[in-house]
């Protein structure tokens, strides 16, 4: 709870002083559980986190996080061990040269989508950023909605793939959810579609669960409702999480229009019941671990529906394996 509050991006002097209260009282139970001898210099300068968020701001404005990370992206970079300062640099001024020329005009449609990283990034209101991140919400409707993939969402590599006779059957239901006067056109969709193992918005990487961003395909939205059906009341339905196997990027034909829609395909967790789910308290909540709901119509979800990520732990609780789940906000900045 204690980091829940701190790495929040607005926080107030009262969070502070909750945080601060949260953070001893860790430091003290470590201390008396296990003895001094454990306690490390880490922890006693945790102690002065409350001084330095009232001195600075949110720890988002000072953390070193960012920097740490592109240090990651340097070292994987491809080099020979010889004068790797140089081969960075100058990779960088390529880079830069590159991405600084103005695609040529001529010819622009036919070679444009051959150079993906070359043409400038598409800069996105915050309107169209705002719009999506509502659509996210419970209070949103999901019936009305305009749920055409956006420029925002960008794909990785993606392969050509044809659905097996249940999931296009699953699928044809999710479209009737969403377009229930459109059944005619539903009904011929197509079978081929898409797949790709990640996709970023914002910012923020998904992944899916046999991608190398694994830890990402924890994801939690308000769709699922009981025996994979999906919620049809604004409003109802609580934050359920579950888990991306890959996703899908389908074209559905509706009269001369084409509609390119983004859809996750989550195996959602089974539910404990209330008194065993909020066990330890919020927002931390324990979830069956490695059992599924029943495969139905919510098995795909359109990623503007995603709610937030969570991280996950194993654990046991009363000779039980659980999987003990807590929700992360969205890391974006609009």
């Amino acid at each position: 709870m204690a980091c829940r509050i701190l790495t929040t991006k607005c926080i107030s002097f009262a969070d502070i002083s909750q945080f601060d209260r949260y953070i001893i009282d860790f430091c003290k139970g470590i201390e008396r559980l296990y003895g001094s001898s454990v306690v490390t210099p880490n922890m006693h300068m945790h102690c002065h986190l409350s001084q330095c968020v009232s001195d600075y701001g949110p720890i988002y404005s000072f953390w070193l996080f960012s920097f740490e990370r592109y240090n990651g992206h340097l070292g994987n970079m491809p080099n020979n061990s010889r004068a790797i300062e140089m081969q960075l640099m100058r990779r960088f001024l390529r880079d830069s040269f590159v991405h600084s020329l103005e695609f040529p005009s001529l010819y622009n449609d036919e070679f444009k989508k051959h150079f993906p990283t070359v043409v400038s990034e598409t800069v996105h209101s915050d309107v169209e950023i705002l719009k999506i991140m509502y659509m996210s919400k419970r209070s949103a409707l999901i019936i009305g909605q305009d749920w055409q993939i956006s420029s925002v969402f960008e794909c990785n590599k993606s392969s050509c793939h044809v659905f097996c006779s249940e999931d296009y059957a699953m699928l044809k239901k999710t479209y009737c959810h969403l377009y229930p006067s459109d059944n005619e056109h539903i009904d011929c969709m197509p079978k081929s579609f898409r797949k790709c193992s990640s996709i970023t918005f914002g910012g923020e990487v998904f992944g899916s669960y046999k991608s190398r961003h694994k830890r990402s395909s924890y994801i939690m939205a308000y769709w699922h409702d009981n025996d994979g059906k999906i919620i049809s009341d604004v409003g109802s339905g609580d934050l359920q999480p579950g888990i991306i196997q890959y996703f899908v990027q389908h074209n559905l034909l509706m009269g001369n229009e084409s509609r390119v829609h983004l859809f996750a395909k989550v195996f959602w967790l089974m539910p404990f019941p209330n008194v065993y789910r909020f066990h330890c308290g919020k927002p931390v909540e324990i979830w069956k671990k490695n059992i599924y709901d029943t495969f139905g119509p919510s098995a795909f979800i359109p990623v503007q529906r995603i709610f937030c990520r969570y991280i996950c732990a194993e654990g046991k609780l009363y000779n039980k394996s659980v999987s003990y789940i807590c929700p992360i906000m969205k890391g974006m900045n609009v």
